[in-house]
C-alpha cells in the first residue's frame, strides 16, 4: 500500500526557500527542522527599540533617510573591512577567531539597526519587501536555468 504524500505547512518560494502561513521564511529544507523550534526577528519590536533609543538621546532629528542610508552603507563598509585581503578559505573561517567573531556580529548588528531604521522611516515593511523580493528573483533566476551558475538574469 502505497503511503499518501505529506503536506507540509510551507509554500515553496524557490529552490531551499520556503514560506510559512505567518510569513516567516526558511532557507533550507524545513522538512529537516519542522520540530525544531525557530527563533523568529521580530522586526517591529526592534524598530520601536530602535526609535526609543533615538528618541531618548534627541537624535531623530538627524535621521532623515538621506543620513540613514549614508550610515546604512558606512556599516556595510565596516562589514566589508573584516574581509579585506583574506583568502576564500579565511573568510570562510572568520567566526573561529573570538575577537574578529565580536567585531563581525557588532558590524552585522550595526548594518541591520540601520536598514530597519531607514525601512521605518520610509514606512516600508522589510519583512513583506524581502518576501516579495525573494518570490521575485525565484521568477527571474529559475534552478533550472541558474543552479549552479553566477550569471545576471540578463546576461
Amino acid at each position: 500500500m502505497e503511503k499518501p504524500a505529506r503536506h507540509y505547512p510551507f509554500k515553496v518560494l524557490s529552490s531551499n526557500v520556503y514560506s510559512y502561513p505567518d510569513q516567516s521564511v526558511y532557507l533550507g529544507d524545513p522538512r529537516m527542522s519542522i520540530n525544531k523550534a525557530v527563533k523568529r526577528m521580530d522586526t517591529k519590536k526592534l524598530q520601536n527599540k530602535l526609535a526609543q533609543f533615538a528618541a531618548d538621546r534627541d537624535w531623530e532629528q538627524f535621521h532623515n533617510p538621506k543620513n540613514l542610508a549614508i550610515a546604512l552603507s558606512v556599516e556595510c563598509s565596516e562589514l566589508l573591512e573584516e574581509f579585506q585581503w583574506l583568502t576564500d578559505e579565511q573568510a570562510l573561517s572568520v567566526m573561529d577567531r573570538p575577537e574578529q567573531a565580536e567585531r563581525i556580529r557588532e558590524e552585522m548588528a550595526d548594518v541591520a539597526s540601520y536598514l530597519l531604521q531607514l525601512a521605518s522611516k520610509l514606512d516600508i515593511d522589510i519583512e513583506d519587501a524581502l518576501l516579495k523580493k525573494i518570490e521575485k528573483n525565484a521568477v527571474k533566476y529559475p534552478v533550472e536555468k541558474f543552479k549552479g551558475s553566477a550569471k545576471k538574469y540578463n546576461r
